[in-house]
């Protein structure tokens, strides 16, 4: 099955999911560094003068698992769909599965963020609300 959707309405869907990834990658990013900060301290505080009595895997997996940042994938699409519109295209055929992935923000790849990001977002949303 094909869907057309205006193209204004896709422009503007994709900007406003690529508004709110930003915002989340944001607190993801506040919410990682604060982990990273806790894991140095700890490194810090388990040094004397022999060498280091803590394990390092903690400061080293923190920095395998760094927030997703998806902004070159939705630039890449806006791009697209901008170069579209400026050649005077109307509407846009999709097919459902491209329409979830479009007009759902429901990418693979925004899909991996989301889940990798979402405890990084809950520690710098519960870590500043918490401060009041």
């Amino acid at each position: 099955m094909k869907i057309t959707v205006p193209l204004s309405q896709a422009l503007e869907t994709i900007r406003k999911n690529f508004e709110a990834h930003q915002e989340e990658l944001k607190e993801a990013l506040i919410g990682w560094n604060m982990e990273v900060h806790e894991a140095l301290d700890e490194v810090g505080r388990a040094t004397d003068s022999k060498g280091l009595k803590a394990d390092c895997h903690k400061v080293w997996a923190l920095f395998q698992r760094k927030p997703l940042d998806n902004r070159e994938e939705y630039a890449r699409n806006i791009a697209a769909l901008e170069t579209a519109e400026n050649y005077g295209q109307q509407s846009i055929e999709m097919t459902v599965d491209e329409f979830d992935e479009l007009m759902r923000d429901n990418f693979d790849w925004r899909r991996r963020s989301r889940e990798s990001n979402a405890g990084y977002s809950a520690k710098a949303k519960g870590e500043s609300l918490s401060g009041f």
